[in-house]
Parts: C-alpha cells; structure tokens; sequence
C-alpha cells in the first residue's frame, strides 16, 4: 500500500469516527430528553445499534421493555430476543434486510421474547438508517394490544364453533328446543324450506317468527341469496292502499309489481 492510499484510509477512517461521535452525542442528548418526558408520555424505546442488530446504545425505556441490564446492552444483539417460530423468523429477516439496504422501517410489529424473564413481547418497531453503518431504532410496547386482539379473535372462533355445534344439532339456524311444539315448527320447515312456495308465518310479538323465517331462508336453495326484511308497521297507510289491487292480483297467480 503506498502513502497515498494510506492517507485516504486514514481520513476515511476518521470521517467516520467522526460520524459516529456525532451520532453518539445525538443519541444521548435525545436520551436525556427522553428521560424527562417518558413520566408525561407514553414510553418509547430508543436505540443504536449496528446491521447486524448488536446494541451500541440504548435508553431506559429500550433496556426495561427488553429485560436487559445497562451492563450487558453495549454488544447485545436484539435478534437473539425474536423466538425460532417461522412467522416471527421471517419478520425480523424482512427487517434486518431492509436496514441492510438502507431503506427506512415505519411500523412493522415484531415478536420478542424479553432478556430476563422470557416474557412475550410485542413491538412496533421503526428504523432509520444512519451513515450505512448504523441504524436509529424507536419502537413502543404493543404487548396488550396484540394480547387483546388474539384474545377477541379466539373467543369470535369458539363462539362460532359452538353455533356450528348447535347448528348441526338442531339444524334449525338459531332456533334452539326439543319441545313437541317447537319439533312439530321444525318439522314443517323442513317441508317447506325446499319449495318455492310463500309462506305466511303467524304469531304473537316476541313468539320468533322472524327466526323461523330464518331457517327457512338457510334451508331453501335461495340460502346464498340476502334475506330481505320489511317491517310492516313503518310502511305508510296511504302506500298500502295504493297497492291494494297489487296485493289481489298477486295473490291470484300474478307477479309482484314492485
């Protein structure tokens, strides 16, 4: 290597030690400013570190959310803390990669399992690549959320399971007895939900005729087909009247001129 080339090294060398000195004292003034506003607002994790996700820096924040002690964060690599499951896997890959190429991170959720305890952990993560070397990381404690969005989604599917149960027992839609009154209601869907023939179901308020009405519909070959429902009593009088002679010719074999 001649001198010339050993001169541009060095001051290659000193630019980005200079870079990372500027970078260094960047992180810490907004560490400190962190610090005073994380008792108002909602925490929000803060780190440096290199391509490979091994920390250089972090705050408070990013240490208590990761479980992990002052002593141990220079050095510690944060993609240890994702678990060997494929979607988690392939997440981090698809995020590590981006910061490889340079390109910014907004928003992405990332699975953790935290340093101390083993705790899940769920993070939005975004990631801002700095100098080609290094990458600024924010992300915000999404734990609860991701908690209580798997919760909702398991309690809709067990809740639709046992209507599949109940479904397949009664087969009757969301009518549900073993009465001799209630089979003998059944008994006659069953006769009359396969034709095409208009039904007139009777009753007192509240008896669920619109439930019958229901399984019906879900029994009849129109099951794909919306099931359209008109409450009577809020069609104007004068309409009615109008369509008096309507109502005659269709109940005389004719079509319905609506």
């Amino acid at each position: 290597m001649n001198s010339e080339t050993q001169i541009l090294s060095m001051a290659d060398d000193s630019a980005a030690s200079q870079g990372a000195r500027t970078m260094s004292e960047q992180f810490c003034r907004a560490n400190e400013e962190s610090a005073l506003s994380e008792e108002r607002f909602r925490p929000i994790a803060y780190m440096l570190q290199g391509l490979d996700s091994r920390i250089i820096q972090a705050n408070r924040t990013a240490m208590r959310m990761l479980g992990i002690k002052p002593e141990e964060t220079p050095g510690f690599y944060g993609k240890s803390l994702v678990p060997e499951t494929p979607d988690a896997q392939r997440r981090l890959r698809e995020a590590l990669e981006s910061v490889r190429r340079g390109t910014n991170t907004n928003g992405v959720v990332l699975e953790l399992r935290r340093q101390d305890d083993g705790r899940p952990l769920w993070v939005q993560w975004w990631s801002k690549c700095e100098a080609g070397k290094y990458a600024r990381i924010m992300f915000l404690d999404m734990t609860d959320q991701v908690l209580m969005k798997r919760e909702k989604a398991r309690l809709e599917a067990h809740n639709e399971y046992l209507l599949d149960e109940i479904r397949s027992e009664q087969n009757f839609g969301d009518i549900i007895g073993a009465s001799v009154g209630v089979r003998k209601v059944m008994q006659q869907v069953q006769l009359v939900a396969p034709t095409d023939a208009t039904v007139l179901i009777t009753g007192e308020s509240g008896t669920g005729k619109e439930l019958v009405a229901r399984a019906i519909h879900e029994q009849s070959a129109r099951r794909e087909r919306p099931l359209i429902k008109l409450n009577c009593g809020s069609v104007r009088e004068r309409v009615l009247r109008a369509r008096e002679g309507s109502v005659y010719e269709r109940a005389q074999g004719q079509a319905w001129p609506f």
